[in-house]
């Protein structure tokens, strides 16, 4: 699944996500997403483990400032 993401960085990112994988295209990093509830999971990537809330089109890290803006989600 391919999407373009509004980063809380201010950058636009290209993402696909292949299962429990999901690739930053733009940056290279790789992510680990296991899902934990109806709109909550658990990330393990390079900052450590991260519990990440998406409502609708919002996906936001718990604790850290900003959040991520979906488009072209399929």
């Amino acid at each position: 699944m391919y999407q373009n993401v509004f980063g809380s960085d201010g950058q636009i990112h290209l993402e696909n996500q292949v299962g429990c994988q999901r690739f930053d295209l733009t940056t290279g990093e790789v992510k680990t997403v296991i899902p934990t509830a109806k709109n909550m999971s658990t990330v393990f990537g390079k900052d450590g483990v991260e519990t990440e809330i998406q409502v609708g089109q919002m996906r936001q890290t718990l604790g850290k400032p900003g959040f991520g803006r979906l488009f072209n989600k399929r």
